[in-house]
């Protein structure tokens, strides 16, 4: 089967990319990969050589004044789907199903606006975001399935903009395998947090005031990840300790060496950084959001979101208990490497590309209205 994905290189949409592509590459499907941004070089070589990729930098829907863009996006995407001719087109954006594809197509809902407003500032995205929401609810009418990567996100696109996820598929990691002599969860010496720490949704403002609350008793916790976002977004850390962005290699070592991984988050439609955490043993200590609680629930220790002082405790809580850091961590890691693997992931994307491709959509297109790159304006 040939397969176009779309992604971006600002989080986690990039990792999860790169896993589904090599799946797909190592059951024989033929895969392009369209990137939205200017990926390096370094990012260029974890796609399988095979893949063909293309890129433009342009701005994502959620970025500042973005109008522009996503019509030129649009266009290309277009014309790289006709050149290209693939069987199945698979967004990782909401905007661009308006264009005119003769392949079916599925968006994949990673994250929305008026969530991360809902959940992050407790208020409705301001009237400016109405655009935004008029868009995505157009997009998400015009693409042939919708997918959200837990019940949670697929509820708040219910919520927002009427429409349900035809179906939930959790990401995916391909863990490496365990070694046998690794040092125990509670041996381990740092704490961990990783992310865009610039983004609100990540609650990494939490966690510094959590360890300020604490005082001369804080532990050391690091943060690994962009302090500086793409519309001006900025996080200065005091206590925690800044690492700036790293390669997946070293990302593996801070994983590896971490006993407890923190994750404060306010919104968090999956959580890569947790799983890739667990997947490697660390105890998690979670934010009592509704993807982590319908994720983790069973996995992890939780504290009520936004909260810093109980933050603070139940860090401290586990860290006075090691024999409980070991159970955490195994019970994290099994959850892991059992429920969210690369392998289940793929196989479920399959299976949706299969019953996309069999239903006949060229006649079921031929008998829709055409939805030029023109119409990302306002149909009102």
């Amino acid at each position: 089967m040939r397969i176009l994905l779309t992604t971006d290189v600002v989080g986690g949409v990039w990792r999860y990319t790169v896993t589904l592509v090599r799946e797909l590459v190592d059951r024989g499907h033929t895969c392009a990969v369209a990137v939205l941004g200017d990926p390096d070089d370094q990012r260029l070589c974890e796609l399988p050589a095979s893949v063909h990729v293309t890129s433009r930098d342009l701005k994502l829907e959620w970025m500042q004044d973005p109008w522009a863009d996503l019509e030129a996006g649009t266009a290309w995407l277009v014309e790289e789907a006709r050149r290209w001719r693939p069987d199945v087109i698979h967004f990782n954006q909401f905007a661009y199903a308006l264009g005119e594809f003769r392949a079916p197509t599925l968006i994949v809902a990673h994250s929305d606006v008026r969530s991360w407003f809902v959940d992050v500032r407790e208020q409705e995205a301001p009237p400016q975001w109405d655009r935004y929401t008029d868009l995505v609810r157009r997009a998400l009418g015009a693409a042939d399935a919708v997918v959200a990567p837990t019940a949670y996100q697929s509820g708040r696109l219910a919520q927002h903009y009427g429409r349900t996820a035809a179906r939930v598929i959790h990401n995916g990691i391909r863990a490496a395998p365990t070694p046998a002599d690794e040092t125990p969860t509670s041996k381990r010496s740092m704490i961990l947090v990783a992310g865009r720490a610039w983004d609100e949704a990540k609650g990494v403002a939490v966690l510094e005031e959590a360890l300020a609350d604490l005082g001369a008793e804080a532990p050391s916790v690091h943060v690994v990840g962009p302090l500086d976002g793409p519309n001006g977004e900025s996080i200065r850390v005091e206590r925690l300790v800044a690492h700036g962005e790293v390669d997946g290699g070293a990302m593996h070592r801070f994983y590896a060496n971490s006993r407890i991984y923190v994750g404060p988050s306010l919104y968090e439609p999956f959580g890569l950084s947790p799983l890739e955490a667990a997947a490697q043993g660390c105890a998690l200590l979670l934010s009592s959001i509704g993807s982590f609680r319908e994720l983790w629930h069973d996995a992890a220790r939780f504290f009520e979101p936004a909260r810093p002082r109980v933050l603070g405790a139940r860090l401290s809580e586990m860290l006075e208990a090691p024999h409980r850091l070991d159970e955490l961590g195994r019970k994290a890691r099994e959850r892991a490497r059992s429920r969210y693997t690369a392998d289940r992931m793929t196989d479920q994307y399959e299976a949706l590309y299969r019953e996309l491709t069999g239903r006949g959509h060229e006649a079921e297109r031929a008998a829709r209205p055409t939805v030029h790159a023109d119409r990302l304006e306002s149909s009102e």
